[in-house]
């Protein structure tokens, strides 16, 4: 949920596929697709791994920072059950690349 300044909210809804097959890829790659939903639009977004759970994970790495950014644009906070990082894995926060 997106929570604004003025105490209204914006139900936000994750939808993620089934990883599946990349047809016709001779490397024998997965997707996995992923969408989020909000009052004003949706954002489709694909990854690609080695095999299905890569392809899978990589997704569910990409869901917290596309939530924030949406969040971001829009002005408004992400959280579900009072928490900020909408009780999913916060992968970037772990990395070494981090100022």
């Amino acid at each position: 949920m997106l929570s604004y300044s003025d105490g209204s909210t914006e139900l936000v809804t994750v939808r993620l596929g089934k990883p599946e097959p990349v047809p016709g890829d001779p490397d024998n790659e997965w997707r996995c697709d992923c969408q989020i939903d909000g009052r004003i639009g949706a954002e489709t977004f694909r990854t690609i791994g080695v095999d299905s759970m890569q392809a899978l994970l990589l997704t569910i790495q990409k869901i917290l920072p596309e939530l924030r950014l949406m969040a971001r644009d829009k002005g408004a906070k992400l959280l579900w059950l009072e928490n900020a990082d909408a009780g999913l894995p916060d992968y970037y926060s772990l990395s070494p690349h981090e100022p």
